[in-house]
Formats: C-alpha cells, sequence, structure tokens
C-alpha cells in the first residue's frame, strides 16, 4: 500500500488550507482521507501521457505548464508530492566587489598622497574571480589580479577637485543549487545578479569609486608684519580647507596689533563679528587689500588670493574671538 508520513501529509495541509477556510475537517481527518486515497489509487497508473498546461505561470506542486506526465507514471508517494507540495526554489547570493583606499579623502591642492588602494571581491554563490583592475580617472592603472583582496600604490598630488579611482572584476557562473522537494537541479535561467535565478558569469563587475578631492587652504590670524607675502601668509597661525564650512574664528591674543584673514581666489569676506565685545560688528574694519600669490601644498602659487587685514593702535587687553563668515 502507498504510503504518505503524517509530517509530509501536514506539510501539504499547511499549504493548501493555510487560510482555514475549510469547514468541518480538521486535520486528523484530512490525512485518513488522503490515506484512503492513496490507498485506493496506489497500484493504479497514468494511462497515458499528459501535458500539464496552467496559465499565467501557475504551478501544480512541482509542475508547470508544459511538464509531461509521462504514461504509465505510478500514483505514490512521489507522485502526490510531485503534485501537492509546492517546489521551493532556493535563492542565491549576487556576487560584490568593493574598493577602500589608505588616504584621507580630502586635503590641500598641491599635497603629495601615498595611497594604497585594496579591491575586495566576494563571489557568494557566483564563480571564481578570474581578473581584477583599478582605475583612475577612467584610465586602467593596475591590471593582472586574480585573487582577492588586490592591493596596489597609486602615489599621487592632489589637484582641485576630484581624482576618482574603481575597481573592476570578473567572474565565472556559479553551480545551479537543488530545488527541494524533488532536488533536482534549478532550471531558471542564469542571471547576472539576480538573487532568484543561477549565477551568471560577469565581465567587469564596477566596486564603489573612492576618490581624492583637493581644496585650497585659507589662512588667518595675528599677522607677524607688516607684509604680506605668500610666505606670511602660510605662517599665519590659523588656516582651514574650504571644505570645511563657510565659517572661521580667529583669536587676537594680547600681542599683536594687525590681524589678517587670507581666503583663495573666488571667495570674498561677508561678516566678522568679536563675539567677546558685545558682537561688535567688525565686518567694515577688515579692509580688503591687493591680490597676491600664496604657494599651494607643493610650493606652486595660486594667483588670486584676497587678505582683509584689521589694524588696531594697541594690542587687545584680553584675546578676543572674531567669527567671520565668506562666500
Amino acid at each position: 500500500m502507498a504510503q504518505l508520513p503524517p509530517s509530509d501529509l501536514h506539510a501539504a495541509i499547511d499549504l493548501r488550507f493555510a487560510d482555514n477556510t475549510t469547514e468541518n475537517i480538521t486535520p486528523e481527518i484530512t490525512r485518513a482521507m488522503l490515506h484512503d486515497l492513496v490507498d485506493s489509487l496506489g497500484a493504479a497508473r497514468a494511462p497515458s501521457a499528459y501535458t500539464v498546461s496552467l496559465s499565467n505561470g501557475k504551478t501544480a506542486g512541482t509542475l508547470k505548464s508544459g511538464d509531461v506526465i509521462a504514461a504509465g507514471t505510478p500514483y505514490d508517494d512521489t507522485f502526490f508530492r510531485r503534485v501537492l507540495v509546492e517546489a521551493i526554489y532556493p535563492t542565491y547570493v549576487p556576487a560584490s566587489l568593493s574598493l577602500a583606499q589608505s588616504a584621507s579623502q580630502e586635503g590641500e591642492v598641491g599635497e603629495s598622497v601615498a595611497n594604497v588602494l585594496t579591491a575586495s571581491f566576494s563571489p557568494g554563490d557566483a564563480g571564481a574571480l578570474s581578473a581584477i583592475r583599478i582605475v583612475k580617472n577612467g584610465g586602467q592603472i593596475s591590471t593582472g589580479g586574480t585573487s582577492s583582496p588586490f592591493s596596489r600604490n597609486s602615489n599621487v598630488v592632489r589637484v582641485l577637485g576630484s581624482i576618482v579611482f574603481q575597481a573592476f572584476a570578473s567572474y565565472a557562473a556559479g553551480p545551479v543549487k537543488l530545488v527541494p522537494p524533488a532536488n533536482k537541479a534549478d532550471t531558471r535561467p542564469p542571471a547576472i545578479r539576480n538573487p532568484d535565478a543561477p549565477q551568471a558569469a560577469e565581465t567587469d563587475l564596477a566596486s564603489n569609486p573612492v576618490q581624492l578631492v583637493g581644496y585650497y587652504r585659507l589662512f588667518f590670524g595675528p599677522a607677524a608684519g607688516a607684509a604680506l607675502d605668500s610666505a606670511a601668509v602660510r605662517a599665519l597661525p590659523l588656516s582651514q580647507l574650504t571644505s570645511t564650512g563657510n565659517t572661521g574664528q580667529l583669536s587676537t591674543g594680547t600681542s599683536a596689533t594687525r590681524f589678517a584673514l587670507v581666503l583663495p581666489p573666488g571667495r570674498q569676506l561677508l561678516s566678522v563679528t568679536d563675539i567677546d565685545n558685545q558682537n561688535l560688528n567688525l565686518t567694515a574694519k577688515y579692509v580688503a587689500q591687493p591680490t597676491i600669490s600664496v604657494n599651494d601644498a607643493a610650493g606652486q602659487p595660486v594667483a588670486g588670493y584676497t587678505p582683509y587685514v584689521l589694524s588696531t593702535a594697541t594690542p587687545y587687553t584680553s584675546s578676543a574671538r572674531h567669527v567671520f563668515t565668506y562666500a
């Protein structure tokens, strides 16, 4: 006599009657009914071949449209599992690629940067890595990688703007998983990085981009001498990159009588407030001077810096903070 194990039958009942809309039929009665059905049909076989025809991608258990139930197929446990128990298609983990760098993203124009780029490939359920490369601003700088992680040095000088790096990896197709309950091979067409299909091979999977960004530096603080040239500007005690925002704070100290805010090309002073002396507006007292050239981090002159200078008759008796904004 053909048998259906109670656990399998219970799973089938749960699948088909999860909404509990069938009235007056308990799981025990349903199991008994199905056992009787299998018992009565156990010796029977399909008299002829049947081609499954289902619309809109529907399935009947593990059967889908176009499947054939061969003539002579026995109506046994295997048959009922095939018809009553739905196929559980596996999911796949797509491959991924990431790129990291050792250097800080932001810095001053002209700064020399020793940068180590590291590309890391994770195959997931795809196949083996076959090639990996790294590009800078679209131009290839490193090839020949066949293992992960893949690291290369890229020593550059920061420019005004961005230098962009990205990695690309190629890999083989991954293995096909089995589909329970029949445990037959997944027949869905392979696709690239689709979690609902076997993983196809891919050429040049792109990583996240990383970049080195160069900014001009502004300089400010008590000025030691009357002249403001490149050396004097870079000797001012405070400085910051334009990327840090459009505000800054100058501390006067108690010995100087001349204070300078030196802004890079294309920037202008908007306001200066002495927050330690009743929020006194000092904007008009910081007088714009003729533009000068100031060397960048590499010692190359950058034209168009504008000094704004405040002169006082005597030093401050206690240090004051001048908060300034610029655009």
